[in-house]
């Protein structure tokens, strides 16, 4: 069945060749028409479109308040790396080449991710990053506005809020929310670029800001630029929308020039981290390619439906379809699983409002709405039931330190003596007030994850380099910690055996005391 949706807005009084010569007037145009019948019911039905969001947003922000663990060892990295640069820049202490270790350049979310840890903690962090998903869901909407109606931008926005990988986006201590904003915000102006001189340029200057938080989001450029041109095609003619779109990209040159000066040392990670970065432990691609399913299997088949039967639309939506879905897939070919479920939420940003569109047209007023309602309720239950249980699995699902917290402040003291952990931000961020950051070591440096790292891990412990040694099952380097028991047995005593979890009995942290003397 084909659903009839009218064409893109045009200026109202104005034929599309006059449309044309919008560049010389440059006065914003109004909101786009109603373009379903759902959108003018909305309209009869409230007085301003705002009190529909509303809602949309007190969901959202009840499903990433109710969520809260300890920190993850990502998120302990990236305030850990923030008050190492503030010393460095206050004090001159010598910081690591963080560069390696980040998905973008370090600095442009650890220092501030720093300063509010310093005011607030960890839940001031993951507090602001959760305002600014909100935020970016409030774009969503605006854009969709533009691209596919009130409507449909209306159930795009809501899509886009209880999806579990923007929930936990919204409560996770790291630079993709942030980067969420950026691209979103980037997305909208291009769309709108037309209105205002300064938008190709700030959309521009936004999208170059998206890559340096995250490098990842060099994936996405192709398709914010596409999505832009597709939009405004029909009413700029070809000729100006190239004109625009050759603004947007040199602006985002531009930016991604000034980003590579300021951070010029942190580019580091770019080679290793660039697509999202790899996991220790090898992935089966099977692995990845259920994990991606699991994530935004039936969304993406969702929106892969709409672009096949909705007319008026067609190659928006499959220009949306592809930006969304294409990043995903070279992430899953290329094995780049770190940070997948993550980047994910960057795609829902051009997803949503194709699922906002069919939303719409299951609920449109017409012939069979007696089977498409009950099909859009369905489908609402099913996002709903998967946001809220999803999101807390992902949210409840990494492994903290907090059970062993109090045997290490036991055992370490600031001082000349080292620490080994195959994690060791986690340590580090607790126990800053009573060791130094560079007290603590970790397996996944680049001295045992290298080749004869083996070798030379053994050798220290058995020298008795490390006043304390811990590990836990299933860690960040398994073989790197199989390979140790045996000389720990010798040389340490196990002083601590705790659970991960509290509900976790089958995965410890062990903790390793030096017998020799120091």
């Amino acid at each position: 069945m084909s659903v009839e949706v009218s064409p893109p807005f045009v200026i109202p009084g104005k034929p599309r060749s006059e449309a044309r010569g919008i560049k010389a007037r440059r006065q914003a145009p109004p909101p786009p028409a109603p373009t379903t019948r759902v959108d003018a019911a909305l309209d009869r039905l409230v007085i301003s479109r705002a009190l529909w969001l509303s809602p949309i947003l007190l969901l959202q922000a009840v499903l990433c308040f109710r969520l809260t663990n300890g920190l993850e060892e990502d998120e302990a990295l990236s305030i850990n790396a923030g008050h190492q640069m503030i010393g460095h820049l206050l004090h001159g202490t010598a910081t690591p080449a963080f560069g390696r270790y980040f998905g973008g350049i370090p600095s442009v979310f650890a220092v501030p991710a720093a300063m509010l840890d310093h005011i607030g903690g960890p839940d001031l962090v993951r507090a602001t990053n959760t305002v600014l998903v909100l935020l970016a869901t409030v774009l969503v909407y605006l854009t969709a506005r533009r691209m596919v109606g009130q409507g449909a931008a209306l159930l795009a926005a809501a899509v886009f809020a209880i999806n579990p990988t923007t929930i936990f986006v919204a409560r996770f201590a790291s630079a993709d929310a942030p980067c969420l904003l950026f691209l979103a915000a980037s997305l909208y102006f291009a769309v709108v670029a037309v209105e205002r001189r300064a938008y190709p340029w700030l959309a521009g200057a936004l999208l170059s800001t998206a890559v340096a938080e995250k490098y990842v989001v060099i994936l996405f450029v192709p398709g914010v630029l596409i999505t832009a041109a597709a939009f405004n095609l029909r009413t700029l003619g070809a000729q100006q929308t190239r004109r625009l779109m050759l603004r947007i990209t040199i602006a985002t040159l531009l930016g991604l020039a000034v980003w590579a000066a300021v951070g010029h040392g942190d580019w580091s990670g770019f080679g290793r981290n660039a697509l999202g970065g790899h996991t220790i432990d090898e992935i089966a691609g099977l692995t990845l390619w259920r994990d991606g399913w699991d994530y935004v299997g039936v969304l993406a088949l969702a929106s892969v439906v709409t672009a096949a039967v909705l007319r008026g639309r067609r190659w928006l939506t499959v220009v949306l379809c592809a930006a969304g879905l294409i990043p995903v897939l070279v992430e899953i070919v290329y094995q780049e699983s770190a940070s997948l479920q993550r980047n994910i939420a960057l795609s829902m940003v051009f997803l949503a409002p194709v699922l906002g569109l069919l939303g719409a047209a299951l609920l449109s007023p017409g012939r069979f709405l007696g089977a498409r309602a009950p099909l859009a309720v369905v489908g609402s239950a099913v996002l709903l039931s998967s946001g809220m249980g999803t999101s807390a699995a992902m949210i409840h699902g990494w492994p903290t330190s907090t059970s062993i917290n109090s045997a290490l402040r036991y055992y370490a003291h600031d001082g000349s003596q080292r620490f080994l952990v195959d994690g060791s931000d986690l340590p580090a961020y607790y126990l800053s007030d009573v060791t130094s950051y560079g007290q603590w070591s970790s397996t996944l440096d680049d001295r045992y994850a290298s080749p004869g790292g083996v070798t030379r891990l053994r050798t220290d412990i058995e020298s008795g380099a490390y006043r304390l040694v811990l590990y836990r099952d299933n860690g960040a380097t398994p073989a790197l910690d199989r390979s140790m028991i045996p000389t720990l047995r010798t040389r340490y005593t196990l002083v601590a055996k705790v659970p991960v979890t509290n509900d976790n009995n089958h995965a410890y942290w062990s903790l390793w005391l030096s017998e020799l003397p120091r």
